[in-house]
């Protein structure tokens, strides 16, 4: 099995979808006969929704303290915060909910699922 047909095994298995072999579709992908994709979601995320929150004065925190009348202890704040929202990520990541394993080439070439690379090819 060639690694083209794996891959392709493994994104119909994901996503529900098989390489086309109608020369006139102008449509990359079209839909299997045979349900419903196991992900339908996007691979990559871009944003997030934060778990931070922003006070009156527009400081951004997991948590506020302030200090207590008495001046030893600190008393969390939970009046006057808001949620930061959505904030977009540094770098994209592999969405959590999408149903793959990613591990390096050679663990399937150890298995027999795959054949080894040779030195010209890699290069």
């Amino acid at each position: 099995m060639g690694l083209f047909s794996w891959a392709a095994r493994v994104w119909k298995d994901v996503t529900g979808q098989v390489p086309s072999d109608d020369e006139d579709d102008d449509d990359e992908f079209s839909v299997t006969q045979t349900g419903q994709p196991l992900f339908t979601g996007p691979l990559l995320v871009f944003e997030t929704l934060s778990d931070a929150f922003r006070d009156e004065d527009g400081f951004i925190g997991h948590e506020f303290y302030v200090e207590s009348a008495d001046g030893r202890t600190m008393e969390r704040v939970t009046d006057g915060l808001e949620p930061v929202g959505i904030v977009p990520l540094d770098k994209p990541v592999i969405n959590r909910d999408a149903p793959m394993l990613l591990c390096e080439r050679r663990y399937f070439v150890e298995a027999g699922l795959l054949p080894p690379l040779d030195a010209a090819s890699t290069r």
